[in-house]
């Protein structure tokens, strides 16, 4: 549910980023198996004060996200396969903000050290079906790091390890999508 993340159980000694960051999850909205490109839009707009901090006051009906859902919904595939890079940037667009891609993991680093959240996709593992488990791909707002772990919205509050981070972040999917080792931060436009 929509709410303030941050390191968990306390940012460790060597922990740069963001102290806190009010963000979003699938769970937050109607179209809650797609919609993580909506939930990182809704982050990164609610950190730039072009939306307000809405926790969600039961599953599937956060305000922000109904919105979004509604203008913006997912759209690979008609929306069965999530949301495109394009997607979001049309997303910020509309609000007034413009997306500036961050390319590479010491691009990545030195963002979030300056306190500046990124948007970023990374393929992970998905349904299993028949025994075979499918990848899936899963948006996320990156907002702080230490030497072992990188924390995320929509994510586990205790980090991914930066190996677990690096091998999603170049796999096939984010490919698709011309998001292997970018990301996306956005500023106000003008």
């Amino acid at each position: 549910m929509a709410s303030y993340y941050q390191p968990t159980p306390a940012a460790p000694p060597d922990y740069h980023g963001l102290p806190t960051l009010f963000g979003y999850e699938n769970d937050d909205g109607k179209l809650s198996g797609t919609n993580c490109g909506l939930a990182a839009s809704c982050t990164l707009l609610t950190y730039l004060g072009k939306m307000p901090a809405a926790p969600t006051p039961t599953p599937h009906d956060n305000p922000n996200m109904i919105a979004l859902e509604a203008t913006y919904p997912p759209n690979i595939l008609f929306g069965l396969a999530g949301t495109s890079r394009g997607r979001v940037e049309r997303i910020l667009d509309a609000y007034g903000c413009e997306p500036v891609e961050v390319d590479g993991e010491d691009a990545l680093r030195q963002s979030i050290t300056s306190g500046v959240p990124v948007a970023v996709m990374l393929q992970i593992p998905g349904a299993t079906h028949l025994g075979i488990t499918f990848p899936a791909g899963h948006w996320m707002v990156a907002y702080g790091c230490d030497d072992q772990s990188i924390f995320l919205t929509n994510w586990d509050v205790a980090g991914m390890p930066w190996d677990a981070f690096r091998q999603g972040w170049s796999r096939f999917l984010p490919w698709c999508i011309n998001m292997d080792r970018k990301g996306l931060q956005a500023r106000v436009a003008g």
